[in-house]
């Protein structure tokens, strides 16, 4: 079976009222009166044949990024890529038609694709697992973003508490309390945000688009809720958001605060280019797993956060089975913010790491956690020889230019653990430690013999060293490494084993 989703502008008002106490349904939006960018003609793609609609995403065009300025960032930072969507439960068959000539073709994650074949103007390849992939032609610009998703049924769908059926629907933030939830249906587009505090058993589902376009930022803070951006929860448990497309979010994109027993799975986060979209945060929360999910962000992609002091641990977070993306900022990152009594049994799985800026794979200590009992395992990690430099913007008339740019890069990473004060330390105050951290079944992949990957473990305190640090099994470029001749690596204080 395969089913290609259509991108319906008219809303089905029907469904709407009969399922939606609290949304306002005699407002039809019209395109423009939203602003959005539906569809994009850089490609026309086929699956097994048949036509799939390709939509326009906007995403960061630049590593370029600077403290809030009171005002977003301008438009000339970003441009347009695209994206499809569509389930099957057989392997499935594309054919991509592009408007550019094609030089050269990449289909990401490398780990686990079949490379497309040029044919002139045309690509074809075959996906045999269901996820999100990356084809770019030429270079990372303007890439398409395709989201191959199982077959599944929604039999509940007509329970939810707000129902949004096929068309455009603008209820702007919708405030759940216990035991509500939200539909999407996988041919509409609603634009707004999910926003609960204090609820239990709440759940966000269906396939369709969730889009953060109308919200405004207008203060700098991420911790509060003076801006939500797609989904923010204080204080709830049992979270479920599951198979919906976040796009277009004015500040972290999907963020949960204080929060038990949350499942993020088989969620797409792309089209983020504003300032601190980072893709999903998990601020001082607990029993959290997200699976099978793909990240485009503009900052952290996967944050752990500790934010204020906190009497309870970090602990039980599983992310597994993810294709993650960052534009600026750390991929997989415990902290830097760490105000939680410890961070334990947290796990890494199964992912792969296709774009990377600051650091791959980060533990940043900056406050006073005692962090320990973390797993890194069966992770894929591509670093490029011409990923454009991160530079950071210091002045309002400064330019992104690369060229010219003489400081420090901070690029690409693969490994960044460290315990480096994100407050300014005081006197007498002691560096956090790091303990029984496990690095196995890890892959760097290069696309260059002049890529030498950086490692760094780094205490800032020799009296607090990083302790039962294990790598297992590091390869680089798929081969077992020995010792770190091939990575371009700082241990320092950290007390290791590498087998």
């Amino acid at each position: 079976m395969l089913i290609i989703p259509q991108v319906k502008i008219e809303c089905d008002q029907r469904t709407l009222a009969e399922h939606s106490s609290g949304v306002e349904t005699h407002y039809q939006p019209k395109p423009e009166d939203v602003g959005l960018e539906f569809f994009c003609d850089d490609f026309e793609v086929r699956v097994n044949g048949l036509p799939c609609p390709v939509r326009a995403c906007r995403v960061s065009a630049m590593p370029f990024n600077r403290v809030w300025p009171g005002k977003q960032r301008d438009i000339s930072q970003t441009e347009i890529a695209s994206y499809v969507t569509f389930c099957s439960d057989g392997d499935v068959e594309l054919e991509v038609l592009s408007k550019k000539k094609i030089e050269k073709a990449v289909l990401r994650p490398l780990s686990c694709c079949e490379q497309p074949k040029i044919e002139g103007d045309t690509l074809r390849f075959r996906l045999r697992k269901t996820g999100g992939y990356s084809l770019e032609i030429n270079g990372v610009h303007n890439n398409l973003h395709i989201f191959f998703d199982p077959v599944r049924e929604y039999p509940d769908a007509e329970k939810a508490t707000y129902f949004f059926g096929p068309g455009l629907h603008c209820p702007g933030t919708i405030t759940l309390k216990s035991n509500e939830s939200v539909y999407i249906d996988r041919e509409a587009i609603v634009v707004g945000g999910v926003f609960a505090r204090n609820a239990k058993n709440i759940r966000v589902f269906g396939g369709g688009v969730l889009d953060n376009s109308c919200e405004t930022r207008v203060l700098e803070h991420c911790y509060e809720d003076f801006t939500k951006g797609c989904a923010r929860f204080y204080d709830c448990e049992n979270v479920k958001i599951e198979d919906v497309i976040l796009l277009n979010s004015s500040t972290w994109v999907l963020s949960c605060f204080y929060c038990k027993n949350v499942l993020i799975d088989n969620v797409k986060i792309v089209g983020h280019w504003r300032y601190n979209t980072d893709g999903i945060d998990l601020a001082n929360t607990s029993e959290a797993v997200i699976r099978n999910t793909f990240i485009r962000s503009f900052d952290d992609t996967i944050s752990i956060k500790g934010i204020y002091s906190y009497d309870g641990a970090i602990e039980n977070i599983t992310v597994d089975n993810c294709v993650l993306w960052c534009d600026w900022g750390h991929t997989a990152e415990l902290g830097i913010e760490t105000a939680a009594k410890e961070y334990k049994n947290i796990r890494f799985t199964n992912c792969d790491m296709i774009h990377n800026q600051c650091g791959a794979i980060a533990i940043r200590n900056g406050i006073y956690s005692d962090v320990h009992d973390i797993l890194y395992s069966d992770l894929n990690v591509e670093i490029e020889k011409d990923r454009p430099v991160m530079i950071y913007q210091r002045t309002e008339d400064m330019v992104y230019d690369p060229e010219s740019f003489t400081g420090d890069p901070m690029n690409q990473c693969a490994v960044m653990i460290d315990n480096k004060h994100y407050t300014r330390k005081m006197a007498g105050e002691p560096y956090p430690p790091i303990s029984n951290v496990t690095l196995r079944n890890v892959n760097v992949l290069t696309d260059s013999d002049q890529v030498k990957p950086r490692f760094v473990f780094k205490s800032h305190d020799e009296n607090v060293k990083f302790k039962n640090v294990v790598f297992k099994n590091v390869c680089l470029n798929s081969v077992k490494q020995t010792d770190f001749s091939g990575f371009n690596a700082e241990l320092d204080n950290t007390e290791y084993t590498l087998r």
